[in-house]
């Protein structure tokens, strides 16, 4: 005799009185499955714990997706109706962020150089500029070259600039006269010779030698005569 749906049994005749106690339902106890694609609810009465019942859940599912710094969600809902009440049960899966996946390319400013994440696009491995000096043209003695700076790391290049002609160390002496130094030439000092091109000066030094000469010859002529 079922006390919970007959009623009461007498001890000593056997006989059913009053009216039956109804089960009182106890806790639920959820059961899932292991990949949580199914769950049911099972119902034990108080009065008599070998009334069972079980009942299967639906199951809803709401995720949250990660993203490169946020773990991301997964919600199992599970859902039984018993006795006209509805009864739920949850479970959740967290599901690891994925962490940032920096791309291969630099990218730079006039400042600095960094990687974006391909997939949220943030900033990473963000540093200052290593300039270095790059020559494009070496400089010769007529021709001036060009320089820039480039950073070492990701290849960013500042605007040339130029290098100035090296020049000839032997230029500023070309066609400079010997004689301007203080050195006299290869003529003896003191002695008196025309410059070419100077015709004045050349008839000057002319008479002068024949009026020289003129008067060797009138000493040489009185010399004789005194004879």
């Amino acid at each position: 005799m079922d006390t919970c749906t007959d009623g009461a049994v007498c001890a000593n005749c056997g006989a059913v009185y009053g009216e039956p106690a109804g089960h009182q339902w106890g806790e639920t106890e959820w059961t899932w499955a292991e990949d949580h694609s199914s769950a049911g609810v099972k119902f034990i009465c108080q009065n008599d714990n070998s009334h069972i019942e079980t009942v299967e859940a639906e199951i809803s599912i709401s995720t949250t997706e990660e993203d490169c710094t946020h773990d991301g969600e997964s919600v199992y809902t599970a859902e039984a109706v018993f006795n006209k009440e509805t009864y739920t049960d949850v479970w959740k899966k967290t599901i690891p962020m994925n962490g940032h996946s920096p791309g291969e390319e630099w990218k730079s400013d006039g400042t600095a150089h960094w990687k974006e994440c391909e997939e949220c696009g943030e900033r990473l491995e963000e540093a200052s500029h290593t300039f270095e000096w790059v020559t494009d043209k070496e400089a010769t003695e007529t021709e001036a070259g060009s320089q820039h700076e480039e950073c070492s790391v990701c290849g960013y290049k500042k605007a040339a600039v130029e290098i100035p002609a090296t020049g000839s160390s032997d230029a500023g002496d070309a066609g400079r006269d010997p004689g301007a130094q203080g050195n006299p030439g290869p003529q003896a000092q003191g002695s008196v010779s025309p410059k070419s091109g100077d015709s004045g000066n050349y008839v000057s030094w002319l008479i002068l030698m024949l009026l020289a000469c003129g008067g060797t010859a009138g000493a040489v002529i009185c010399k004789r005569r005194s004879k």
